[in-house]
């Protein structure tokens, strides 16, 4: 694996985005290079964790077993997606399993590497020395419990945004028009057109980047904001009243190739559906 690529998904990592380069090099030498097997368990539910997995090829999925004997999919984590940051820090059981859903390679850093790491480099010693993650005292995300742990969180497919670009490419057609058009002013038309083009390419950059699935250990989330009406919808559904999920794909050729669709989890009673 091309040693570029490999640094560049570990500093997506907020723990590791700050450190020094001298630092964060010693920790990217630290990460094993693991190989899955599809259908092989990355991580098993009620298993101690270990430390932290990286996935750098392939698709991983992630299931939860409920007390009652059932067990559901929750999500998958993709390519440059990592899982189990916190066990960095401390011991704790793991609330899920990750399987392979194909043949799959994940960076793995443990716990017990970082640490010795730790005695040969004072600050990463002083960073995992047993803090919660990412900072301490900061929660994940608004509305996060005090003994609640986040398994995933992720945005929305890409294709969410892509199938709003014809919008931007359109208004910037009008404006090269315009310019051809009134040629007197075409500079104005020029210079309006490209800043309209990355004005709204922005908003739909932030549109889609504020929406949030968030599946911890006891529920699912759905966080929504738009921007324009200033409005906040925020849905979610514990995990032991969730009966049924159902992952329905568009029947076109891009939806297989983009791998989007749409997932439906599903509940008994008036807990809803999300």
């Amino acid at each position: 694996m091309a040693q570029a690529y490999a640094d560049s998904i570990i500093r997506r990592i907020p723990q590791f985005n700050y450190l020094p380069q001298r630092e964060f090099q010693a920790i990217v030498q630290t990460f094993e290079l693991r190989h899955y097997n599809a259908g092989e368990l990355i991580v098993q539910q009620n298993a101690h964790s270990t430390g932290l997995y990286a996935i750098v090829r392939g698709q991983a999925a992630i299931f939860y077993s409920a007390p009652s004997g059932i067990t559901q999919q929750f999500g998958t984590v993709e390519v440059g997606e990592y899982i189990d940051d916190e066990a960095l820090f401390y011991e704790g059981v793991e609330t899920a399993s990750l399987q392979a859903t194909m043949p799959t390679d994940a960076l793995f850093l443990s716990r017990e590497a970082l640490h010795r790491l730790g005695t040969y480099y004072p600050l990463i010693g002083q960073q995992f020395s047993g803090m919660a993650p990412v900072a301490a005292g900061q929660a994940a995300f608004a509305g996060q419990r005090p003994n609640e742990v986040v398994l995933l969180k992720t945005h929305r497919h890409v294709w969410a945004l892509l199938r709003w670009l014809p919008i931007p490419a359109i208004v910037f057609g009008f404006f090269v028009v315009m310019a051809f058009t009134l040629r007197e002013v075409a500079a104005f038309f020029l210079i309006g057109g490209f800043l309209a083009t990355l004005g709204l390419l922005y908003y739909i950059f932030l549109e889609w980047q504020n929406d949030e699935i968030i599946i911890t250990d006891q529920r699912v989330i759905q966080i929504r904001r738009t921007i324009l009406a200033f409005r906040r919808s925020f849905n979610e559904l514990s995990l032991d009243s969730i009966q049924e999920t159902k992952v329905h794909m568009p029947p076109n050729p891009l939806a297989y190739t983009l791998g989007y669709g749409t997932l439906e989890l599903r509940t008994a009673g008036a807990a809803g559906n999300v």
